[in-house]
């Protein structure tokens, strides 16, 4: 899947427009999801992570036993020659739009999450060879969709206690959540019923069916 995501360009071929891209364990829980199309600022557009920085992503991002002692900055700098702050926000690679520009970027991508996963000393992929990528085409400081296109459910003791759910759907801080992204290995694990997210969402969903 990781090759997958970062060929998808190549995958599809020539196409008009603008496409979304969403991974397995992020639903779309908003009937005017559509409107993530008005964020069309790039050629490929993420949203950033609610909470994880470069530094803090370090022990998801390298083995235990790896030669830079769980620095991602300085794994980063000898692998793929970029300098990048510890405090740099990341870029989810669970969801994304993008045009027919893009080309480059996926290729790029690509090449990355293929070097490393020839590596013993890298644990994710994708998302790692996301942020050298990002770093290599100057995009780091690129405008983002805003976070609730991409609602991170892991992040439930900071953020989703504020989360909020009623018949019309999620919405924090007053503002409509249009995609719940449930990533395995946290705290939000797609399809855990003990999950009062992943609930809410069937709730949500089988409602919308029934109709």
């Amino acid at each position: 899947s990781r090759l997958i995501k970062s060929s998808i360009y190549t995958i599809i071929g020539n196409f008009p427009g603008r496409l979304c891209y969403l991974y397995s364990d992020a639903l779309a829980v908003s009937d005017s999801i559509d409107d993530i199309f008005r964020f069309d600022f790039a050629p490929v557009c993420f949203s950033p992570d609610h909470f994880m920085t470069v530094s803090k992503f370090a022990k998801y991002a390298l083995a235990p036993e790896n030669p830079w002692n769980l620095d991602l900055g300085a794994a980063l700098r000898h692998e793929f020659s970029v300098e990048i702050p510890a405090d740099w926000p990341l870029w989810n690679g669970g969801m994304f739009t993008f045009s027919a520009e893009a080309e480059q970027f996926f290729d790029r991508w690509n090449a990355n999450t293929r070097r490393i996963l020839h590596s013993e000393y890298w644990l994710s992929r994708d998302q790692t060879s996301l942020i050298a990528t990002v770093f290599q085409m100057n995009m780091h400081d690129n405008k983002t969709i805003p976070s609730e296109f991409n609602w991170l459910v892991r992040h439930s003791g900071r953020w989703n206690s504020r989360t909020n759910f009623d018949e019309r759907g999620f919405s924090y801080d007053g503002k409509k959540i249009h995609v719940m992204h449930f990533i395995p290995g946290f705290d939000s694990s797609y399809g855990d019923t003990s999950v009062r997210e992943w609930t809410q969402v069937r709730q949500l969903l089988e409602t919308d069916i029934e109709k």
